[in-house]
């Protein structure tokens, strides 16, 4: 489920970052928490090879790095837009980096549907790409991975407790779970 590696992935964002202990960032531009409302989700672990980077989409821009999380509402979001795009997270994806990027993102997709967390996406999840240094592979699941699941659900919680625009260090215990 999700990525194949994401042990590697973690292991190399940590190193990449001075080896302490790492941080999700939750998007300035990530919608704030409605119990009522629809979202969808995306975890980037890295972009353009890089675990530090730069973004400009259409609703958001600035520096993005490793464990880097925008959520949107996309309670009202339009269908045909959403469809040229390729499906919610590749829209969701859209809005963040813009629509030439995407296949140059190591990310993972979920949604908060009527208030239950849900870590599918046919777009970002079965992704593989074997060009990049930072390569990735999928295991072809539309799920994310256990490892991936469990900080998701950290990170949703952290924003839905504290709202966009926070950060938030990965409790070591976390290390432990994907071992």
């Amino acid at each position: 489920m999700g990525k194949r590696s994401f042990r590697e992935l973690f292991r190399k964002a940590k190193e990449a970052r001075g080896g302490g202990p790492l941080s999700i960032k939750i998007s300035c531009s990530s919608s704030k928490y409605a119990p009522t409302a629809n979202y969808a989700g995306v975890i980037v672990y890295h972009k353009d090879d890089s675990h530090v980077w730069k973004y400009d989409g259409p609703v958001a821009s600035g520096r993005g790095r490793s464990f880097y999380v925008f959520i949107l509402d996309a309670t009202d979001w339009s269908r045909t837009a959403v469809s040229a795009a390729g499906g919610v997270h590749a829209y969701l994806l859209e809005q963040l980096i813009g629509k030439s990027d995407q296949r140059n993102a190591c990310c993972g997709g979920f949604a908060l549907v009527d208030d239950l967390l849900k870590f599918v996406s046919s777009e970002l999840n079965v992704t593989s790409n074997s060009s990049a240094v930072n390569s990735w592979e999928s295991d072809g699941s539309r799920a994310l991975s256990f490892e991936e699941c469990k900080l998701v659900q950290l990170a949703v919680k952290m924003w839905q407790d504290h709202g966009p625009s926070h950060i938030f260090e990965v409790p070591a215990s976390y290390e432990t779970v994907i071992g």
